[in-house]
């Protein structure tokens, strides 16, 4: 296994499948909080970062070809999808286990997935700080709320 297999393995935590495997785990749990905050988090991330990246069109550092209008969006860069996912399940699985120790690691996680992403070249540093960004607001928000 090569340091690159490492690196793509990591980031996936930060993936969509993932982040769908902890739903589908809380539901089985019958976790009704952190189900729905992880859900309503997923949905506004979408929106916010979908919405950016339809207005502020960039290339990633790699650039990544597209036909239709949702692969350029998914093409560009603007604010990382995977770093802001992989700190809104930090912070709302922190709240869930208030453990400590699993806190550190999920936040470190969820830095080290920010990291993936420019190791990658799928974004810049920028895109990845203000995914964390996006990804902290939106998690403590779903917690305060719901």
């Amino acid at each position: 296994m090569s340091l690159d297999d490492i690196i793509s393995d990591v980031s996936a935590l930060g993936g969509l499948p993932f982040s769908l495997i902890i739903i589908v785990a809380m539901l089985l749990l019958q976790e009704w909080g952190p189900f729905w905050q992880l859900i309503i988090g997923l949905v506004i991330s979408y929106a916010i970062i979908a919405g950016v990246r339809s207005v502020y069109i960039r290339d990633r550092p790699k650039p990544v070809e597209y036909r239709t209008w949702w692969e350029k969006v998914d093409a560009g860069t603007a604010i990382s999808m995977h770093a802001c996912r992989a700190t809104i399940l930090a912070i709302v699985l922190m709240n869930f286990f208030r453990n400590i120790f699993l806190s550190t690691f999920l936040i470190v996680l969820a830095l080290i997935v920010a990291w993936t992403r420019i190791l990658l070249k799928k974004h810049y540093a920028a895109d990845a700080v203000w995914g964390v960004v996006l990804g902290t607001a939106i998690g403590l928000i779903v917690l305060w709320t719901f």
